[in-house]
């Protein structure tokens, strides 16, 4: 048992590292494996790790359905375990979902419980992370005092440590510092979110150009008009109220 215990485990971890390279076959592949020799042994750790895998993997290749249904049961599987690096990463992905939905008030409850099970374990870089999501929630909805309450902190403070931790927070950043016509606090932000667009992490790369942009468009676009009435409480609120420039130079601000 202990073999196949070790088999199924490095699956399901092989399935995690191919979802981070979002290899959709060789992820839905290396999870199924380990499913397969999980469930019957019932090693909930690795089962609910690997469904919580395969569930995200399945939204990300646009079935939304399915893969909610896995990340759901994935996660419960972690709770009812104690299995809180599993229910960690569950609820980020539940949250995630929420999140391009549209249904912030579900993603903030599912942000809250991370930031609680972070904190339970002593867990830094998912405090940090799930405080960055909450950030991130409320530059979306324009509730800048929210987000700067949560962040407690200048830009410069905020990126003094790693970029591999910290990058979810740079867009958001950039958003509430351009609400507050912060361009000091922004070019700080750009040349953080700089120094990752050459990164090997595909996800820290694509997240610092798009920081990078929002930087430097909004600080050479002037302060900020006032928020859009219509876009409050949408989910590309924050990223379209912050490029106020033409389409021709948001464009070329955005491109890799």
């Amino acid at each position: 048992m202990t073999e196949r215990a070790t088999l199924a485990a490095m699956a399901a971890l092989l399935g995690k590292l191919r979802s981070f390279r979002t290899q959709a076959t060789g992820t839905l592949e290396a999870t199924q494996q380990a499913l397969e020799i999980a469930e019957p042994l019932e090693l909930w750790d690795t089962v609910a790790d690997a469904l919580i895998t395969r569930g995200a993997m399945l939204v990300w290749m646009d079935r939304p359905e399915e893969g909610h249904a896995l990340l759901r049961h994935g996660t419960e599987l972690a709770v009812a375990h104690d299995l809180p690096v599993a229910a960690l990463r569950g609820y980020n992905n539940l949250a995630w979902i929420a999140e391009l939905r549209d249904r912030l008030d579900e993603a903030e409850a599912h942000y809250a419980r991370c930031v609680e099970l972070a904190r339970a374990r002593g867990d830094r870089m998912w405090l940090r992370s799930s405080r960055a999501s909450e950030v991130a929630l409320h530059a979306q909805r324009g509730t800048w005092d929210e987000a700067e309450r949560l962040l407690a902190a200048t830009p410069g403070e905020v990126l003094a440590g790693s970029l591999v931790i910290d990058a979810d927070i740079l867009g958001p950043l950039a958003i509430v510092r351009a609400a507050r016509g912060d361009l000091e606090g922004l070019e700080v932000i750009r040349r953080a979110a700089h120094a990752g667009v050459q990164s090997a992490d595909d996800q820290v790369r694509e997240i610092c150009l798009i920081a990078e942009g929002l930087a430097l468009v909004r600080k050479h676009g002037g302060l900020p008009p006032p928020f859009p009435e219509e876009l409050h409480l949408r989910k590309v609120c924050g990223v379209v109220w912050a490029i106020d420039a033409s389409d021709e130079e948001a464009e070329k601000a955005m491109a890799p």
